[in-house]
């Protein structure tokens, strides 16, 4: 498409689209060749495989996926067009695969994801160059994608060991109307596969918070990448790969989403999807059925300012904010909602602030490159058209050179306009004046959106009380919304997802609560005049599962001579044996070391309460021993 000069006259600029092809084309050959080891094992006749049970293996189909570089508007790469039955396939080995995997260590699942995110971070160039040609993004933003990524990989690992490694204990009698008959202990499971669908505006780093959190809980993970994107999400792929993760583990298929789309977020080997993206999660969410969903699904995220706001602070957060990557994240301002009182300060100092960034290829990281696809310029033209045609106010021209638009400020939008709501996922960003907070706050919640939102004001007692009154996920006080840290929660109400993003927070969606009960039959307690009445007793329940217990005295004691050792029998209603433990005090106040040391097989039945009198008796024979019955 030819420039655009809407609302002004031309202006001059150095930026040249012929340029800018040449420049892309020239670094394309360059970056061709720097990942030509790995591209020679992920790719045949210039088309990029896909990965299934531990290989890189060509579709049947014998049909490719174009992925088109948005500044040259050419094809760039080309990845395998898989099957229905491919899918089906991939399927299988990853329900095998995770069998496996899930009784692997937690230790060593920890200890392979840090591999992974260490060579993720050694690969850091080729994957960013694969990232500029794909999705346009800046050379140095692609750069700290996968360095971000490979260190979400790496505190996912050490977080998992943590979290993962924990369970909860739970006694009868904390509830009322029972005696301390029972105990339960609950422990998170994996459920299964994962099917993992991240976006193009961040294929890699959506994709590795998908992928870490559902392999060190236990689970098998299929990705599905986005087309834009699909590429560097393969290379991303090939690092776990050298990882040694077991074959079958991590599958990923590429192709088109109208034929495997809807087949694999349907598909019943699938107990668990992870998505980022746009309304097609809303499809899915309908057509899943009963598994869990993580969905993140974009914002309209506004940013509220009030007469005593820092207007440099804001003017400065509002710009990097809406515009970095061009405005393609779902956590870009989307609507500025100011107070009419300082809104002319607050335009002026934002549009001075616009008129300085950079626009031009990702090669030249300039702040503005080109979006990401044409059908993504034309809606948000389409945008900025309806609201110039209903009255607001360019305060730059309008300029489109085929997916390159300039940045652009629009002030005095009503909300009769559509970039009053929906979400341009652009380079173009709306002001509404407001003559109260309540009517910024009503704005604000009346958005079928509600991911994250702002609010600059010096005063923290207003800031809070009007975040508590915003309906979204996440509220930033005097600062942009973001992401990131990649550890924290990111959520949205409404339209805009289900569940929590976030290492800690991810978990909640890729694994159940699993419980054990333990009926008490009679615990038998062994102490001195000096010991305390009130102890933790390790109970060992099939393999390697320990449950804290507390155990309390009992008419039962066993003394041992002459050692300060004391001996708990207890009757386990497990597999009909009683156990005997050994218990070392280390000192009066100190803590009990527990070492198993005797198995009683069969040897009596309680009857009444007490053991039977051949246990007392065996008991009484040995020397070591004194038993006394109450």
């Amino acid at each position: 498409m030819n420039l655009l000069q809407l609302g002004g006259a031309q202006s001059t600029c150095p930026w040249n689209i012929a340029q800018i092809c040449e420049q892309s084309r020239t670094s394309a050959r360059a970056g061709r060749s720097s990942i030509t080891s790995t591209s020679q094992e992920i790719m045949e006749n210039d088309v990029f495989k896909y990965y299934s049970e531990g290989e890189w293996k060509v579709s049947s189909s014998g049909k490719s996926v174009q992925v088109i570089n948005p500044t040259t508007r050419k094809t760039q790469y080309k990845v395998q067009a898989c099957t229905q039955e491919e899918v089906n396939q991939v399927m299988e080995s990853s329900r095998m695969a995770q069998k496996s995997w899930a009784k692997t260590p937690l230790w060593k699942r920890a200890e392979m994801l840090h591999k992974a995110g260490a060579i993720l971070k050694d690969h850091k160039k080729p994957i960013a160059e694969c990232l500029v040609k794909e999705i346009a993004k800046p050379a140095t933003d692609a750069l700290t994608e996968v360095v971000r990524s490979g260190d979400f990989v790496s505190y996912c690992a050490e977080e998992g060991v943590r979290i993962l490694g924990k369970g909860e204990f739970l006694v009868s009698d904390s509830f009322p109307g029972n005696d301390r008959t029972k105990y339960c202990l609950t422990s998170k499971v994996p459920l299964g596969v994962v099917l993992a669908i991240p976006p193009f505006n961040y294929p890699v780093n959506l994709a590795v918070s998908k992928i870490a959190p559902a392999l060190i809980a236990g689970n098998s993970l299929v990705l599905k990448p986005p087309t834009q994107g699909a590429v560097a999400a393969l290379h991303m792929v090939h690092c776990f790969h050298m990882a040694g993760f077991p074959k079958g583990l991590i599958s990923c298929v590429t192709g088109k989403g109208s034929e495997i789309g809807d087949f694999l977020t349907m598909h019943p080997g699938i107990n668990c999807i992870s998505f980022t993206g746009g309304d097609t999660g809303i499809s899915i969410s309908k057509k899943a059925g009963m598994i869990p969903l993580q969905m993140e699904l974009g914002g309209k995220d506004a940013c509220i300012v009030l007469d005593d706001a820092d207007l440099d602070l804001a003017a400065s957060c509002i710009v990097k904010g809406g515009f970095s990557y061009s405005g393609q994240r779902c956590t870009a301002v989307k609507v500025v909602l100011v107070v009419e009182s300082v809104a002319d300060a607050l335009v002026k100092k934002v549009n001075e602030k616009v008129e300085k960034l950079s626009v031009g290829a990702p090669e030249d990281d300039c702040d503005i490159t080109p979006v990401v696809t044409e059908f993504s310029s034309n809606f948000i033209e389409a945008l900025v058209m309806d609201a110039k045609q209903k009255g607001a106010t360019l305060c730059q021209e309008y300029r489109r050179e085929g997916n390159l638009i300039w940045p652009l400020l629009l002030d005095n939008v009503r909300s009769d306009m559509r970039i009053a709501w929906e979400e341009p996922f652009g380079p173009v960003l709306p002001v509404i004046r407001i003559n109260s907070v309540e009517e910024g706050i009503r704005h604000c919640n009346h958005s079928n959106f509600g991911l994250q939102g702002c609010v600059f004001t010096k005063d923290i007692n207003r800031a809070i009380q009007i975040s508590d009154a915003m309906e979204i996920g996440t509220v930033q006080i005097n600062s942009a919304p973001a992401r990131g840290p990649d550890h924290f929660p990111f959520q949205g109400l409404k339209d805009s997802g289900i569940g929590s993003q976030g290492s800690i927070f991810v978990w909640e969606c890729c694994v159940f609560y699993a419980g054990l009960i333990v009926e008490k039959r009679m615990m038998i307690m062994v102490f001195d005049a000096g010991f305390s009445l009130c102890f933790h007793v390790g109970l060992s329940v099939e393999k390697k599962m320990v449950i804290m217990l507390p155990i309390q005295s009992s008419p039962f004691w066993i003394f041992r001579k002459p050692s300060l050792r004391w001996h708990v029998l207890m009757e386990a209603d497990i597999s009909g044996t009683i156990f005997a433990t050994d218990f070392l005090n280390e000192g009066r106040g100190g803590s009990v070391t527990l070492n198993y040391f005797w198995v009683w097989q069969e040897m009596g039945k309680l009857k009444d309460g007490k053991f039977s009198r051949d246990v007392i008796e065996a008991m009484s024979e040995n020397p070591d021993f004194v038993t006394s019955q109450s």
